[in-house]
């Protein structure tokens, strides 16, 4: 399943653009970045939550601080949009059977710093997803999904190795951006598949 949504004559299909969505974010003040907006998401899915019309987009602006924005009033419909966008391709990639998702991310064109500091970020956002999304405690998940979700919230804490070489922090972040990617499908899948056994719908906003 491609979406394809146009903002101002940009197109974006399935895959995030982190650096178009972040200079959004940060153009209505938002205090978090994109990719622990995307983290916190994936959060609230994978805690088995799914949202209709406008409920995601009060929470998403609940967590970026833009409370003092009314939504209907003072978000012009490519706003808009950018939140649904986020939410509809997100869903989409944790639903895809051939397991294509991916965290969103700064690209190869940041510095490795940069794009540490937003590995961390995501796996924040992930975790503060989960705890908000009414999911009741290891007793609810498999050894694998609890393991995933505290390895998870290790990488949350990662830093550049001052010691490495540019060639070996390149390396790491590779494998980290895999295993967060592998972690994260094992925690959805865990927690979401008997649910989707039983009422398998996915809701996608409009």
């Amino acid at each position: 399943c491609s979406i394809i949504c146009i903002y101002s004559g940009r197109i974006m299909t399935n895959h995030l653009d982190f650096h178009f969505i972040n200079d959004q974010l940060l153009n209505m003040g938002a205090v978090h970045s994109a990719s622990e907006l995307q983290g916190y998401l994936c959060g609230l899915i994978s805690g088995g939550r799914r949202f209709v019309a406008d409920e995601w987009l009060i929470l998403g602006l609940e967590f970026m601080d833009l409370t003092d924005i009314q939504p209907k009033e003072q978000l012009d419909d490519l706003q808009k949009e950018l939140f649904a966008d986020i939410y509809n391709q997100t869903l989409t990639q944790l639903d895809d059977s051939q397991c294509l998702f991916t965290p969103m991310l700064p690209t190869e064109s940041s510095s490795i710093e940069r794009r540490i500091d937003e590995l961390g970020c995501w796996c924040q956002g992930f975790l503060h997803g989960v705890g908000a999304s009414g999911l009741q405690g290891e007793n609810t998940m498999t050894s694998e999904s609890a393991e995933a979700l505290r390895d998870l919230a290790q990488i949350s804490q990662v830093a550049i190795d001052e010691e490495a070489n540019d060639e070996e922090n390149e390396t790491h972040w590779t494998e980290l951006v895999e295993y967060v990617r592998a972690a994260v499908m094992i925690f959805y899948t865990d927690i979401t598949q008997p649910v989707k056994n039983n009422a398998d719908e996915t809701k996608i906003i409009h």
